[in-house]
């Protein structure tokens, strides 16, 4: 399991076996992000947790971090494929500002077994989707610049889960691009048709 060491410099390390390399630098973003999940010092943490710091580039090996490895999708290994995509293309359609293209990973009209005449169901959808749109849209929101899938875990049954979602915001101050790492929670959830995400608590994201 991976271990969180200090050095007798006061510097970290991780020890653990990956990749044939037993021991790893880690960087501060790094340590930070440990803390924040309460390891510290000869804590011990997941393996799911030491691929994200690995994804991320905040731990390595040689005298300094190289380019992060890049998006990777980790946690149950019984979640299924179609799941991962979904969250996938969810996110980039979001990234891309395709909200109607987004919109059909959220909306249950379209699947929902009804004695609403379909007129009027058509009419809640328009609703429901300009409401989503405002949200993902405005004018006074980050635009969402990257997204990593943390950990997805089942919630209630095999067909409900849970992905943990670490954003990446470009915040525009002062005609600066800035980025913070934003974490969030996603309930997937399995219709007829395909997964839904509930979006309600979403952090408003726009496209850029």
């Amino acid at each position: 399991m991976p271990t969180l060491a200090r050095k007798p410099d006061g510097q970290y390390i991780v020890r653990h076996f990956y990749l044939d390399f037993a021991t790893w630098q880690i960087s501060p973003e790094g340590v930070s992000h440990l803390r924040r999940r309460r390891v510290e010092e000869d804590g011990h943490f997941t393996t799911e947790q030491f691929m994200h710091l690995w994804t991320n580039g905040w731990v390595y090996t040689g005298d300094h971090p190289g380019p992060a490895p890049g998006p990777l999708c980790v946690g149950d290994r019984d979640v299924p494929q179609d799941l991962r995509d979904a969250i996938h293309e969810f996110h980039s359609t979001i990234r891309n500002g395709q909200f109607a293209e987004a919109w059909r990973f959220v909306t249950t009209t379209r699947t929902r077994e009804s004695v609403i005449p379909k007129d009027v169901l058509d009419i809640i959808d328009a609703q429901q989707f300009e409401a989503f749109q405002k949200k993902m849209a405005g004018a006074d929101r980050p635009r969402l610049h990257s997204w990593f899938c943390v950990d997805i875990r089942t919630v209630i049954s095999s067909i409900e889960y849970i992905a943990t979602i670490e954003f990446k915001q470009a915040a525009e101050q002062q005609g600066l691009a800035t980025l913070r790492p934003v974490e969030l929670n996603e309930t997937w959830a399995y219709t007829i048709s395909a997964w839904k995400v509930k979006w309600d608590g979403f952090l408003g994201l726009s496209a850029g």
